[in-house]
């Protein structure tokens, strides 16, 4: 991993450098589980089971809350490895549309003038010049679109969503507090369990046969369907997304894709994570996004050197009392409740956009509550899906590494 430079987005500060409160009422839950065998990383690591610890910030504009249990896969020691971006063949196209499209697939130039077979072989030709399409016919004469792109920060792009037709978008996203559907309405329009809908996506994702792609999280979802300015959500279900898993260790998922650039003046490919998720209702298949799949390289460096939980849960505080420095308006208060040890994958655009490390790292994951007072008017906002991570740390030297760029 690249020292964080002078310039970088978000860059290390010496504690004394900030004004901060003493983190108050630290405690730590150590005790092993029943039926749990001991963890030998989290022995080494000297992390427990969970960490409650409070803090706020000097202007009393941020208040952080953990209460969060400490997730780390027991394994004996962690490596780093080489990743690469796969090519997108033929094969992997067919591949991806047979097993979630269970419907007939037609060549989308020219759909439905003519009903012509797709042929995967001229799609992978001219990824490179547009987009390529296709479409399914299911046998209850719903449609659904198929697209494979390689371009930008997604060179390797395949997904099926419903037919967009007549719709200026359509997408899925988490159920959360701010959603306008209640639990028990989005339950009864999905119309499937979440254990029904978990079998059928580990079956689907099985079958396309990436090494190691292993359920990460679960999530209800909504469907939302746009037309000018007005938006409606008319449809709802379970969301499944999937991670790798190398040697025992989980790459970690979050809701960043990667592929931002640093600046406006950038003129380097970026490249985004690896990402596969499937949302799936009653009626079975509703959407699917498999992007960047990585090629899993050789072991760059065996038994790293990591850095303590103590060390890791001070660079925390220090790093989120650095978001109230440029809170004017707002107050903002965060609710930790998931801590993870993995995987990400970082690179440096300015050498290879196609290449990178993967490198153990810690995530912080929780809710925060947000409110601005603007012109004598009070404005509160919420964010509690489960899949953002608040602060990702290099694992092996403590620096920060900012998930929308990649490193």
């Amino acid at each position: 991993c690249r020292e964080t430079p002078d310039t970088a987005l978000v860059k290390r500060k010496e504690a004394e450098s900030i004004p901060y409160r003493e983190v108050k009422n630290v405690s730590t839950e150590s005790s092993t589980e029943e039926g749990e065998q001991e963890n030998p990383l989290r022995s080494r690591l000297g992390a427990p089971q969970q960490y409650t610890a409070d803090f706020d910030s000097e202007n009393g504009r941020l208040k952080v809350h953990c209460d969060a249990k400490i997730e780390i896969p027991s394994v004996e020691q962690v490596s780093t490895y080489l990743v690469s971006q796969s090519d997108m063949t033929p094969e992997q196209m067919e591949t991806f549309a047979r097993v979630f499209s269970d419907g007939e697939i037609y060549d989308g130039e020219s759909y439905p003038a003519e009903k012509r077979a797709a042929d995967f072989g001229r799609m992978s030709a001219n990824l490179e010049k547009n987009l390529q399409s296709a479409i399914v016919e299911r046998a209850d004469g719903s449609k659904y679109d198929l697209f494979y792109k390689s371009m930008d920060s997604t060179p390797n792009m395949m997904e099926l969503q419903m037919d967009a037709a007549g719709r200026d978008a359509i997408s899925w996203n988490p159920r959360t507090s701010m959603s306008s559907l209640t639990e028990e309405e989005a339950l009864s329009l999905a119309a499937i369990t979440q254990q029904e809908a978990q079998v059928l996506a580990k079956e689907k994702v099985a079958e396309l046969g990436i090494p190691g792609m292993e359920e990460a999280l679960v999530q209800l979802g909504t469907h939302m369907d746009m037309h000018g300015d007005e938006f409606t959500i008319d449809n709802a279900g379970w969301m499944i997304n999937f991670t790798r898993t190398i040697d025992g260790i989980p790459v970690t998922y979050t809701s960043e894709q990667g592929g931002a650039y640093e600046d406006m003046e950038s003129e380097f490919e970026t490249w985004g994570y690896e990402w596969l998720q499937v949302a799936i209702n009653g009626d079975g298949i509703q959407m699917a996004q498999c992007y960047n799949i990585y090629d899993i390289g050789e072991k760059t460096a065996e038994n790293v050197q990591l850095i303590s939980f103590d060390e890791v849960s001070q660079i925390f505080w220090q790093m989120m009392l650095m978001k109230s420095a440029d809170m004017d308006r707002e107050t903002r208060e965060y609710q930790i409740d998931r801590i993870t040890f993995g995987y990400t994958r970082i690179y440096d655009p300015t050498v290879d956009s196609r290449s990178g490390l993967l490198v153990p790292v810690w995530d912080f994951f929780g809710s925060y509550c947000e409110k601005t007072e603007y012109e004598g008017e009070s404005m509160e906002y919420i964010s509690d899906s489960a899949d953002i991570s608040h602060l990702t740390i290099n694992a092996m030297d403590g620096s920060i590494i900012d998930r929308s760029l990649g490193y």
